[in-house]
């Protein structure tokens, strides 16, 4: 029984496809190997400026390959990530920063005024230039002694919630829960690493719990939509079949606006197979609509309170 997520990558991935590609963004892309060596790197390089386990480390950085490479360089560490919204207005962060009591916050040099202006020690600040071009030799089996401390039941991550009845709320995903998820994800809805992954949500969504490790354990390649596409539907369609996107699992809304300007027309997104929604309701005519353009797609409903760890209820649209 798997009591850590980090066995998904040591015995998946980096195991069955080391050379394949593991996640693209607009400015590089990194293999599994790669993935691997930029993220023992910065745990190395973080085991300078932390001690112990199970403590949350904030990082304040836009949705790109380094994110990943800085969430999985702190489960290395037998930490829990904190993924924050670049774009929060200053009290909300300020909030969330002061519930959250994180060790160290992991940022890039072009964000350090906005976390000091809502008080954030300067000290406290671990930059992610600074780790990446890092090559601190890191040690196997010293980053095994971190993260065999943990334990199924410890903290994986942390994400906040909208913040509705006036104050985000923190809420600490563990190890067990994910595992829990994942493996049924990829049984019952045979998720099996050949997809393409199109990342649309942002990465301090609970969504992009089941495409990294869909990409970590089953060697899916998660290919990052930039947020210039994500505004426009046109160009999302066409960055799409540019990069051959198989698997997507996006809240309905932008899939509305792309029926309504009729985009899934004279058989565009080819690639298309597997599309998961979550979150709102997608209306009746639209999803029809998405049908009837990608008739051998599978469409999958899923729906959950962040608390259970992504989702709980689904079904399969037939």
């Amino acid at each position: 029984m798997q009591i850590n997520v980090l066995e998904y990558f040591e015995q998946g991935a980096l195991t069955t496809c080391r050379q394949k590609v593991a996640v693209v963004d607009s400015d590089r892309s990194y293999t599994f190997e790669e993935l691997e060596h930029h993220a023992k790197n910065f745990a190395a390089a973080l085991l300078k400026r932390i001690s112990g386990v199970n403590q949350p480390v904030a990082v304040f950085l836009p949705k790109s390959a380094p994110t990943i490479v800085a969430n999985l360089g702190i489960i290395y560490t037998g930490n829990c990530y904190a993924n924050l919204d670049i774009k929060s207005p200053p009290e909300r962060l300020k909030s969330i920063l002061n519930n959250l009591g994180a060790a160290l916050t992991v940022t890039s040099k072009a964000h350090v005024a906005t976390l000091v202006a809502v008080g954030v020690d300067q000290a406290s600040l671990f930059l992610i230039e600074d780790a990446m071009k890092s090559d601190a030799a890191y040690d196997n089996a010293a980053l095994r002694a971190c993260y065999e401390q943990v334990i199924d039941t410890d903290p994986l991550c942390i994400i906040h919630t909208s913040g509705s009845t006036g104050i985000p709320k923190g809420v600490a995903l563990h190890h067990r829960g994910t595992i829990d998820f994942m493996d049924w994800v990829f049984t019952r809805l045979q998720l099996d690493g050949s997809e393409v992954i199109g990342s649309l949500s942002p990465f301090y969504f609970d969504i992009y719990t089941l495409e990294l490790f869909l990409c970590l354990a089953k060697g899916a390649t998660l290919v990052i939509i930039p947020d210039q596409c994500a505004a426009f539907p046109a160009k999302l369609v066409e960055f799409m079949e540019a990069n051959a996107i198989s698997f997507i699992f996006w809240v309905p809304t932008i899939m509305v606006n792309m029926a309504n300007q009729n985009l899934l027309a004279t058989g565009r997104l080819h690639h298309l197979r597997k599309i998961f929604f979550a979150g709102e309701v997608f209306p009746t005519k639209h999803l029809n609509h998405w049908r009837r353009q990608l008739p051998e797609a599978t469409f999958v409903n899923l729906y959950g309170p962040i608390e259970i760890h992504v989702d709980c209820t689904y079904f399969v649209v037939d």
